[in-house]
Formats: C-alpha cells, sequence, structure tokens
C-alpha cells in the first residue's frame, strides 16, 4: 500500500513538475494560438444592427434570444420572449404599483406586434466556432400605442367596477328575497295564530 502511495506521490509530483516546465516554456515562447475559439465566445457578424447595443428605458426594450441551432428555435424562443419584454415595459411604463397581470393587461401576439414592435432581426452568430441563430425584437410605446394602452386600462376599470356593482346589487337581491320570505312566513304565523 505504501509503495502505491509513493508511486502516485512521484506521479503527481511529476506531472506538477512538468506542467509548470511547459507553462514557462510558453511564457518563454509566447502564448500558442488556439485552433478552436473557446466555448463561450461570441462572434457576432459586422452588419449587426446598432439598435441592438442601445440601452432600455421606460418607453423601449430589446429583446434578444440566447444563440440556437437553429433558426425555427430562435424563432419559437422570440415568440415567448416579446410576451415577457411587453409584460416588463408596460411594468415600466405604467410604474411599479401597476404590473400587467394586476391589471389585466395582457397583451396578444398580434397586439404585440401591431402596437409595440418597432423592428425586428433575425441573423447568424459564431459560438465557439459553430453558426448559431439570434432573434431580437425592439418594442417601444409609441404615442399611438400610449392611447391604446391607456383606452384599454380604461375599459378595464369600467368593466372592474361593473363587476363590482352587479355583485354588490346581487348580495343586496338575495337579502331582499330572504327578508321578503321571512316576513311572508312571520305574517301567516300570525294570520293563523
Amino acid at each position: 500500500m505504501r509503495e502505491v502511495l509513493v508511486r502516485l506521490t512521484c506521479c503527481a509530483l511529476c506531472g506538477m513538475l512538468i506542467s509548470s516546465g511547459l507553462a514557462a516554456e510558453e511564457r518563454v515562447n509566447g502564448a500558442n494560438e488556439l485552433s478552436v475559439p473557446p466555448m463561450d465566445f461570441l462572434d457576432y457578424p459586422s452588419d449587426r444592427p446598432d439598435w441592438l447595443k442601445a440601452t432600455n428605458d421606460e418607453r423601449r426594450i430589446v429583446v434578444i434570444t440566447d444563440p440556437c441551432e437553429t433558426r425555427e428555435d430562435a424563432v419559437q424562443a422570440m415568440a415567448d420572449l416579446k410576451q415577457v419584454g411587453a409584460c416588463k415595459l408596460l411594468e415600466s411604463f405604467l410604474g411599479e404599483n401597476y404590473t400587467p397581470l394586476d391589471t389585466g393587461l395582457l397583451l396578444t401576439d398580434s397586439e404585440i406586434n401591431n402596437l409595440l414592435v418597432k423592428q425586428e432581426y433575425e441573423g447568424t452568430l459564431s459560438v465557439g466556432g459553430v453558426e448559431s441563430y439570434e432573434c431580437a425584437t425592439e418594442l417601444v410605446i409609441t404615442p399611438d400605442a400610449e392611447k391604446a394602452i391607456i383606452f384599454s386600462l380604461r375599459e378595464l376599470a369600467v368593466a372592474d367596477r361593473v363587476q363590482r356593482v352587479v355583485a354588490v346589487m346581487s348580495c343586496l337581491l338575495v337579502v331582499l328575497l330572504v327578508a321578503s320570505t321571512l316576513a311572508h312566513h312571520q305574517l301567516r304565523r300570525v294570520r293563523q295564530g
């Protein structure tokens, strides 16, 4: 057993000496170039639009898919990202206390495309030397979109008020029916008694 440990220790020490010797040789000879780029290296094409790099604000957001193996995967990922981006944009525009989920202001895909999409991009990039696909969309709240959003919020507020009034009226009607039935039975007892 001891002999095995001695051999393992010697092998480990030799490995460390060899690797440190190689590292010293690389420093002397200069860095070797990689034949393949690292797997996490992203190489974008030169014709990639500049609007993808712009910063987001309360009236604008750019959503970009992760690199995908196929164009179809990138397009499908973008459909999901548009919904998420629209919710974040509306949250930012309306304020923290007024989220789309709380108000019920959830836009359909066609409403997002018609109201918020300013421009879209589909392209390729290299990820670690492998061609991949990406999609990007710029979502913007224009003055027309703002009017439509405010109109929808007002409609939702009116619908909410109508629902509350109907609920209160229904409760009052039930109370009146119960009171009328009790009064009718009480009157019958008095007449029979």
